[in-house]
């Protein structure tokens, strides 16, 4: 499931993975190296996919959020089927806005856009 930052993605394929008691994979998890703070340094393209097959592709179910264009083909044509959420642009933005605030300790995330 993809979508834009915001839509719902993560929420609604980790209810899905419950619901189907099956594993939940977020391509971030696989794209970003664990640093603190987060979201700063990427794992590279091979180690990212070598990853997947290690951790999560074997299994014989699994659904998975974020996006993996321009390197994931491979994962992305092993699914079953691709959903694209999409929302309302103002509530995208107030709930980017409502988990930065919680990210950040309190400290109001502030659009400069």
């Amino acid at each position: 499931m993809t979508g834009a930052s915001g839509s719902g993605t993560t929420t609604l394929v980790q209810a899905l993975a419950d619901t189907w008691a099956v594993p939940h994979a977020d391509a971030d998890d696989y794209f970003w190296l664990p640093t603190d703070p987060p979201y700063v340094d990427k794992r590279s393209e091979v180690n990212r996919l070598a990853l997947m097959e290690q951790v999560f592709l074997p299994r014989e179910a699994w659904v998975l959020s974020g996006s993996m264009l321009g390197w994931g083909d491979s994962v992305v044509g092993r699914c079953d089927a691709v959903v694209f959420l999409t929302l309302d642009p103002a509530e995208r933005m107030r709930r980017i806005e409502a988990r930065e605030h919680v990210r950040r300790g309190g400290v109001r995330w502030i659009n400069q856009h």
